[in-house]
């Protein structure tokens, strides 16, 4: 798997749709790293400031593109996840150039099964209702034509990221 070293991969979609879990899956099979935007919201604790309309994507966009910008002079393939708007995935596109093979994966699965994955994540990452909300401002965007919308409501893991591989 190592043979690709450099390249990155992009992933999006509501919360519970399995986007940590197939970057983490990724990066481990090509020995790269896996950069989870999330974490890099958290450092946000500012209320206001962490809720101000897109400072947060952007501030998790270039921290994430930095930190791969790093990994990618090393060699090293990256994974980053987030729940990216086109904006965020814009700015990632204009970063990262043509550096790597990048490719942008918008994740989705049926609403059922998305409410049952977000069910089996631990404590405050369960998101509930808000997993339905995110989805229909998700589906409301323009996504630009670079992004494989990639429904995996009925494929395990093993399957999904062979689809993800057959992208580079």
């Amino acid at each position: 798997m190592a043979s690709n070293c450099g390249d990155v991969l992009v992933l999006t979609g509501t919360a519970g749709v399995g986007k940590s879990t197939m970057a983490r899956l990724w990066a481990e099979r090509r020995r790269g790293v896996h950069i989870q935007g999330d974490q890099i919201r958290c450092w946000i604790t500012d209320r206001e400031i962490s809720r101000s309309k897109g400072y947060q994507e952007q501030a998790v966009a270039e921290i994430a593109a930095y930190a791969a910008g790093r990994y990618m002079t090393q060699m090293l393939s990256v994974a980053l996840d987030y729940v990216w708007t086109p904006a965020g995935l814009t700015y990632l596109q204009q970063t990262l150039g043509e550096a790597a093979r990048v490719r942008y994966v918008w994740l989705v699965c049926e609403a059922g099964e998305n409410e049952r994955r977000d069910q089996t994540r631990k404590g405050r990452a369960v998101m509930g209702p808000r997993v339905h909300e995110l989805r229909g401002e998700l589906q409301a965007l323009q996504w630009p034509e670079y992004v494989t919308i990639m429904d995996t409501t009925r494929n395990t893991h093993e399957q999904t990221i062979a689809r993800i591989e057959a992208l580079f």
